[in-house]
């Protein structure tokens, strides 16, 4: 019969092992997203090709990645591959507005706009499929092939992108608020050498977000 002492041992080496795993999905989410960034401008130009040829050379592209591409199997290694995937191509496209001195709402409700339909790879379903669409991406791409996937799958990334531009133009006002603490902290982070950059972006980033 276990004792008191094997039940916390055994407690904590199970939540040991939830933070391995959960430190694993991190790793995998932010390969996959880093993985996910070419491919998606890769699968862009392929389907751009496709559209114009009646093709189905993107279906390779997509193959080529997939194998170097870690798989997540959790929701948290979900999200940093998304946040990977968008967030750096989407800071970058900010921080050029930034030096440029035009970091303003319009211009960072285009970024996003852009920045995720270059960057979105064709497994990705806009939210308006996900709840509304009759039926899967994967399942409807099974039925169609050439062009007529090529003029599906930048459909998809054209709603991709007008939904990131909504949720840039909607952001909730508890984010505002919340957008303040963020600046605050990425001016502190700015006085560290190395993420200087980055964190005077998200600050530029925040205060947008305080003013709309």
């Amino acid at each position: 019969m276990a004792t008191l002492a094997d039940l916390l041992k055994q407690e904590e080496k199970r939540k040991k092992q939830e933070q391995v795993s959960t430190l694993g999905e991190i790793g995998k989410g932010i390969g996959a997203g880093l993985v996910s960034i070419p491919q998606g401008i890769a699968e862009l130009g392929a389907t751009a090709y496709d559209l114009l040829s009646d093709e189905d050379t993107t279906q390779n592209v997509t193959e080529f990645f997939e194998q170097y591409k870690p798989e997540t199997t959790t929701k948290v290694g979900d999200f940093f591959k998304y946040a990977t995937q968008f967030g750096i191509p989407g800071l970058g496209a900010a921080g050029v507005l930034s030096k440029a001195g035009k970091l303003n709402t319009v211009n960072l409700i285009g970024a996003s706009a852009a920045t995720d339909f270059a960057f979105a790879t064709n497994d990705i379903e806009p939210l308006t499929d996900t709840f509304l669409g009759p039926m899967s991406n994967e399942e409807m791409m099974k039925r169609i092939n050439g062009s007529e996937s090529a003029a599906e799958n930048l459909i998809d990334r054209l709603k991709i992108g007008a939904e990131a531009a909504l949720i840039v133009t909607g952001t909730p006002i508890a984010i505002k608020y919340g957008a303040r603490g963020v600046g605050a902290g990425a001016g502190a982070l700015s006085k560290i050498p190395g993420v200087k950059e980055s964190a005077n972006v998200l600050s530029d980033i925040s205060n947008i977000a305080i003013e709309v």
